[in-house]
């Protein structure tokens, strides 16, 4: 029989929800709305309510805290035909027969479904799984054991809190219902202040008067917190408002963070906070998930009666200890700093320093700002620590630490190794360690070289043979040296004293021997010495964290290294995954970002992409910052910005940036010479390589490079070129065979290597592999640049800009006539027929930039 009974009224004020009424059409046999108060529950069971209704089908509607569950026995009966019996249990296995043969949808809507469902829920969700056209939706504040059996037992939708959250579109619908306009971020921050609880977004909808006493709709974040101190809080049991006042001191609110600062839960607090909505239980794991939003954290804070809970120090110290022992020790920093536990917070950051460090930079530096200087006095390692982290221009350490540091400076060799031996806990090293990266963050790569060679010295096996490499202490002090190194381009000496970070007992997931290993595989990689940099890389996956952490930008030298070995076996796919991986998961503010961009260069002259990465390496230069200020990472950046340039055409703008960097520098000298040779100057490109070959240095590929260019300069020479040619040719084979260095081959022009290829038989192979791994020469030979005089110039810069000749007449103070004559000179040094190719040209050549 169709269903008449009245539904409860909703304000029409109220918003209705699209997406959750579209959850609620799909008819599961059983739907649970499981959230706590104020969460909407009510309202969307009676907004679909009316909706099933309207569209004809059948809809029961019952209240747990009116109705008895004998009447909601009672209404099923009723409704399939029955005279309901005196045991409901009776009438329950009477209705199952009669349910199951309705000809139409009926559904059973229980609000406030807890009494019912705890007298008689086994038995009702039962009687819904077995009969196909009934429906039950409950609306809960928290989950029952019938609920977890229907979730075992049936098909059952689940709507929760998560789902019952407004969303930032809900809320200004909200709003404007109330008169209210909001932009995006307004309604956003909005959300977020509450955590998007319904009640608690239309309670900050405030209507005041304005200066003609018309009412006024506003949102009031001050409104909701007198409504939280005024109406929830008051009413909650003792043991729940105790629980949620400390709760509120919880920094990182997980559950069992929250469980050290509460203790354990009774019954009632449990069940309230549930019910409040503080924690919801439907999560994967089955560990509540603890629900503060801003508003409401801040309602408890002020709360808190430290004559009745005892003093707030206790809690932050009992949750920072809890943080400690789950060697979380950045968590419990913050939440001693919180806490102003300044003591505790020191001894935090000198015990847990460098993993801090490493976990999140960005957030140690937050809580260390925070520590005041008068605290620091006597703990140098967190003095200095701060100070260079920082550089903020704060005062600077105690006399006694700045004493210690400058006698760090100053000792001789013989007494620093003594005095680092007796240090308490290392503590010579560490300062040094620390001092060598804040040099090195700070830009001060000259600083930084002295105080690796600082350290190195402390760590040589012949003055201290009693450290070992076991130890922390001695394991980062290598790392920070041979990083310094890497950075400032001595790799064979970082890789010398990486070696020093890792050792044969590592265990797994070790972050020294993963640190090191990856960067002891980008030296490698770096000096072309691929069976080498394998063998790190193997030795890097071996001591991987078992599970993803903040500090997994520690593998950044490994992600390069096995980028870079992709591109070394020309293996192009490999090569873009790695590269769009470092892109993603990592700051260009890394580092050894350069090195990437170094690989990113390599990839892109020998697949493409060669504009796009010019313009970001003009960027990366540019950009203020330490790494402006290491001149070997400038001059790589350079030379790879230049050798890009070059082989776009862009010949004038490769030119100028080179004169702008350190000659000296292997990757620099290179670069120029290849300029030289692609503008057709042989002897002057063969002047720039002899110091190139003649220097020991380690990059095995630009050793190969630096052999092949010079073989290309001396092919045009007038003396017997196919000898001199072939000699190099073959020296370059030779120092290419061993590591299978092909990639240099392909910096050749089209064809070359097939000129040669019967005199030296290998080029045929090389040949070969190069078209099937679908490598094109970067480089054309074009000719010496067109020679504009300046008035030319002027003009050309006005035809790039689209100025037409008598608007560039008029710019350039001459008549028309002269624009006409100067444009025609332009066209034929460029060897254009018309404006558009001319400009065309003049970017080619690199005319204009």
């Amino acid at each position: 029989m169709p269903t008449t009974a009245p539904l409860p009224r909703v304000n029409p004020d109220f918003l209705t929800r699209p997406r959750l009424l579209a959850a609620l059409d799909r008819w599961a046999p059983v739907t649970v709305l499981l959230a706590p108060s104020g969460a909407g529950k009510a309202v969307l069971a009676v907004q679909w309510a009316a909706r099933a209704r309207d569209q004809g089908h059948d809809v029961l509607w019952l209240d747990g805290e009116v109705d008895e569950p004998s009447d909601v026995v009672a209404a099923l009966a009723r409704h399939a035909g029955l005279e309901p019996l005196a045991d409901d249990a009776a009438t329950l296995r009477r209705l199952r027969r009669a349910l199951q043969g309705l000809d139409r949808r009926v559904a059973l809507v229980l609000n406030n479904a807890e009494p019912v469902l705890a007298a008689i829920g086994d038995a009702l969700v039962d009687v819904v799984r077995d009969c196909r056209e009934v429906h039950l939706v409950a609306c809960l504040r928290r989950r029952l054991d019938p609920v977890s059996k229907a979730l075992l037992e049936a098909e059952t939708r689940v709507l929760a809190l998560a789902d019952m959250q407004m969303t930032r579109e809900e809320v200004r619908e909200l709003a404007a219902l109330h008169g209210l306009a909001l932009s995006e971020p307004e309604a956003e921050a909005i959300r977020e202040s509450v955590g998007g609880w319904p009640a608690l977004v239309r309670t900050g909808l405030e209507s005041l008067p304005d200066r003609s006493g018309t009412p006024v709709t506003a949102w009031s974040g001050r409104h909701v917190a007198w409504f939280l101190r005024a109406n929830l809080i008051p009413v909650l049991p003792p043991s729940a408002r105790a629980a949620a006042c400390r709760a509120a001191l919880v920094e990182r609110p997980t559950y069992r963070a929250v469980l050290a600062a509460t203790g354990p839960l009774d019954d009632t607090a449990r069940v309230t906070l549930e019910a409040i909505g503080i924690l919801d239980p439907m999560v994967s794991d089955g560990e509540p998930l603890v629900r503060l939003p801003p508003l409401m954290r801040d309602a408890f804070r002020e709360q808190y009666d430290a004559a009745a809970l005892g003093p707030a120090s206790a809690v932050h110290e009992a949750v920072a200890s809890y943080w400690r022992e789950e060697g979380e020790p950045l968590h419990a920093l913050q939440q001693a700093v919180a806490g102003q536990s300044w003591p505790t917070a020191v001894r935090i950051a000198e015990e847990h320093w460098w993993p801090m460090l490493a976990e999140d930079p960005a957030a140690f530096v937050v809580a260390l700002a925070q520590l005041p200087l008068a605290e620091l006095a006597g703990h140098p390692l967190v003095e200095v620590g701060r100070q260079l982290v920082l550089a903020d221009g704060t005062v600077p350490e105690s006399e006694a630490t700045r004493t210690l540091v400058a006698d760090l400076l100053a000792w001789p060799d013989d007494e620093l190794v003594e005095r680092a031996r007796g240090s308490r806990s290392g503590q010579v090293l560490e300062l040094l360690t620390l001092l060598a990266a804040g040099a090195r963050r700070q830009g001060r790569l000259d600083d930084a070289r002295r105080l690796a060679d600082r350290i190195e010295l402390v760590l040589d096996p012949g003055r201290s043979p009693e450290l070992g490499s076991a130890s922390a202490v001695v394991r980062r002090a290598a790392l920070q040296a041979g990083t310094t190194r890497l950075l400032a381009g001595e790799t064979a000496a970082a890789a010398a004293v990486l070696q020093r970070a890792v050792f044969a007992d590592e265990a797994p997931g070790d972050p020294f021997a993963g640190e090191a290993s990856g960067k002891l595989a980008l030296c490698a990689a770096l000096h072309g010495d691929r069976s080498a940099a394998t063998g790190w890389l193997e030795r890097w996956t071996g001591s991987r964290r078992p599970t993803p952490r903040h500090g997994q930008f520690l593998d950044y030298g490994a992600h390069v290294a096995r980028a870079a070995e992709a591109v070394r076996r020309l293996d192009a796919a490999t090569a873009r995954a790695e590269l769009a991986a470092l892109r993603e998961e990592v700051s260009a503010r890394d580092e050894l970002w350069p090195f990437a961009l170094l690989v990113e260069t390599e990839h892109a002259l020998a697949w493409g992409g060669r504009s796009t990465l010019r313009a970001e390496l003009a960027t990366a230069r540019a950009q203020p910052g330490p790494r402006s200020t290491m001149p070997w990472l400038q001059g790589l950046l350079g030379a790879c910005e230049a050798e890009l340039c070059t082989s776009l055409g862009r010949t004038t703008a490769a030119a100028k940036l080179l004169g702008e960097l350190d000659p000296s520098s292997v990757f620099v000298a290179l670069a120029r010479a290849r300029l030289a040779r692609v503008s057709g100057h042989h002897e002057e490109a063969l002047d720039l390589l002899a110091p190139v070959l003649a220097t020991d240095h380690p990059f095995a590929p630009l050793r190969v490079d630096a052999l092949l260019l010079a073989a290309w300069c001396r092919s045009d020479d007038a003396a017997d070129p196919d000898a001199a040619v072939v000699a190099g040719l073959e020296s370059a084979v030779l120092a290419a065979r061993r590591e299978r260095l092909v990639l240099p081959f392909s910096r050749l022009p089209a064809g070359f290597l097939d000129r040669y290829a019967d005199r030296v038989p290998v080029l045929a192979e090389v040949g070969s592999m190069l078209a099937e791994a679908a490598v094109r020469s970067p480089y054309d030979v074009v000719a010496e640049l067109p020679a504009l005089t300046p008035r030319e110039a002027a003009v050309l810069a006005c035809l790039v800009r689209g100025l037409s000749r008598e608007q560039t007449a008029r710019e350039l103070f001459v008549s028309v006539n002269t624009v006409k004559t100067q444009t025609t000179s332009i066209y034929r040094k460029l060897g254009a027929r018309d404006r558009a190719e001319a400009v065309r040209r003049a970017y080619q050549v690199g005319l204009v930039d």
